[in-house]
């Protein structure tokens, strides 16, 4: 446990660090007197985009630790899958990506919409990001023995299989500008749901 904590721990530090650095040498830009307007507004933006960043870290860090409280209702599940495709629709044209919503219509369930959508936002989100080239992504659902499968498919190049076992991880990621911790979380949601994240 102690060695968990002291992993989580370093991923805090290492993900604030480097946020708080780019406020840090920006601000004392902004400080001197002699610079011009263009410089100012340049390091303005930068000044903002590094405390977004670290609020979508101190943000992530919350949602992680904190409990999340189930509020259950019936759910139809592809009216559910469609509203959070429907949020996604912009960032997946601008990827050329194809969004798919492949679950039946008549498929309900007992669960949290609201927690329902974040998992699957996480998982949608991914895929699209994952394929800057173009792809498809698709949603699939299917009843099991008395519980639902919800998939999420793309044709990206896939996890490579060094990587497998660590993309849970809090802090772990491959991409550029992410928290690594979107995953994570929809794991901790999922198995506090009564459910699972897996990769299939």
């Amino acid at each position: 446990r102690l060695a968990a904590l002291g992993e989580l721990t370093a991923g805090i530090a290492h993900e604030i660090r480097t946020p708080v650095s780019g406020i840090t040498g920006a601000s004392e830009i902004l400080g001197r007197k002699d610079i011009s307007p263009e410089v100012r507004a340049e390091f303005t933006a930068i000044l903002n985009q590094e405390a977004k960043r670290l609020d979508r870290v101190v943000h992530g860090i919350l949602n992680f630790v904190r409990g999340h409280r189930s509020e259950v209702s019936d759910v139809n599940l592809r009216e559910t899958v469609q509203r959070l495709l429907d949020l996604l629709r912009k960032e997946a044209r601008h990827a050329d990506v194809s969004l798919i919503n492949a679950v039946p219509a008549a498929l309900r369930l007992r669960t949290d919409p609201l927690l329902l959508e974040q998992i699957a936002f996480n998982l949608v989100l991914n895929a699209v990001q994952a394929m800057p080239g173009g792809g498809e992504v698709r949603v699939e659902a299917a009843a099991e023995e008395g519980r639902v499968r919800l998939t999420v498919r793309d044709n990206g190049p896939g996890i490579p299989p060094n990587l497998r076992e660590r993309i849970f991880d809090p802090f772990f990621t491959t991409r550029a500008g992410g928290t690594g911790l979107g995953l994570s979380i929809a794991r901790r949601i999922a198995r506090g749901m009564g459910g699972d994240l897996v990769l299939a």
